[in-house]
């Protein structure tokens, strides 16, 4: 995001359509092992020291989702992205593009996770 005074750096799913949510939740419930990976990279969280965020978050794990899942405090989210503000001039200096190009690269993980859903 390239706006002044609001730049970041991000990737991943914010705020899908509902459909899009369930199917999504559904996965990383299924396969949490492959979602708790991602999410404790510790590359991806050098990158991005927030981690895994949401714009919004339930109070309860949604109907439908075991209450008990291991996965429950993502259950919970209604978006899964990473994001790390800079100041505008960072993106002016052509000294910190290779920094820009390593972020995006840590984010593949994630990425690849929530574009694999159909």
């Amino acid at each position: 995001m390239l706006k002044p005074g609001e730049c970041y750096i991000g990737a991943g799913e914010f705020q899908p359509e509902p459909n899009r949510l369930k199917k999504v939740r559904q996965e990383m419930e299924y396969n949490f092992e492959a979602w708790q990976k991602i999410a404790e990279d510790s590359k991806l969280l050098k990158a991005f020291p927030d981690g895994i965020i949401a714009q919004e978050t339930l109070q309860k794990v949604p109907i439908g989702f075991d209450m008990d899942s291991p996965a429950k405090e993502f259950l919970k989210m209604k978006g899964f992205f990473v994001r790390k503000h800079y100041p505008d001039a960072f993106f002016w200096d052509k000294e910190n593009f290779n920094t820009i190009v390593e972020s995006f690269k840590t984010c593949w993980k994630l990425n690849n996770f929530v574009n694999s859903i159909g």
